[in-house]
């Protein structure tokens, strides 16, 4: 999310449009239906003059787990094929996400230094085997329900930030391990009246997966289906 306060007062507070932004909808409760980013309304009133419960992003991962490149050839990896996941975790970039003064239990929310979230997983999903030939999976929906996406200012890496914190090895989620990185994905967080989503700068969501090596084969592109 890329939003910015347009005020200092929480009840006030709006979404302001921008490319990082505008693909987030919103869901009413009331009205049971989602909609789309409020640019320039304050969220707190958007549905009817009351904040909406959800917000969802979605987007798609590449045969190899990558955000970019449906298909065609990789441009990271030209001998790994058949990508798998094994597990993830989510991070929220930013300070103060949790205001924990407007929670309706204070004591609940500085114990618990995270957002709930939900991510479901659509295919057919796209796959390569040894010789570089495409696949297509008709796989059933899966999704990660009760995630706990990590608020806690911290700044994820594969290095020294990562698993090895024991932190992030807590939040992580195995729901969709055995099944193609590839497919379209929407993540869902649980909003509540002490999460300040103009306060989060980034969603990191942290990928762990299996996959196979080509030895042996010439390196050379797979033709997109």
């Amino acid at each position: 999310i890329d939003v910015t306060p347009a005020g200092s007062s929480a009840a006030s507070r709006t979404l302001e449009v921008t490319g990082a932004s505008k693909g987030w909808s919103f869901y009413c409760a009331d009205l049971a239906q989602w909609i789309s980013h409020p640019a320039g309304s304050p969220l707190s009133t958007a549905c009817n003059g009351v904040a909406p419960t959800l917000a969802r992003y979605p987007f798609i991962l590449d045969p190899w787990g990558l955000d970019a490149n449906p298909f065609g050839k990789s441009q990271t990896y030209k001998n790994r094929y058949n990508v798998r996941w094994r597990r993830l975790g989510v991070n929220l970039v930013g300070t103060g996400i949790r205001d924990c003064s407007l929670a309706q239990d204070p004591l609940a929310c500085y114990a618990n230094g995270f957002v709930r979230y939900s991510l479901n997983h659509t295919g057919p999903a796209w796959i390569t085997n040894f010789q570089q030939d495409w696949r297509s999976l008709a796989i059933p929906t899966a999704t990660v329900e009760g995630g706990k996406a990590l608020a806690a200012e911290e700044w994820l890496d594969p290095v020294t930030h990562s698993w090895n914190l024991p932190a992030v090895a807590n939040i992580g989620r195995s729901e969709l391990f055995g099944r193609p990185a590839n497919g379209v994905y929407d993540f869902i967080l649980e909003l509540g009246p002490d999460i300040r989503l103009d306060r989060i700068e980034r969603v990191q969501i942290l990928t762990e997966y299996d996959y196979w090596v080509a030895n042996g084969r010439p390196t050379q592109g797979a033709s997109a289906p």
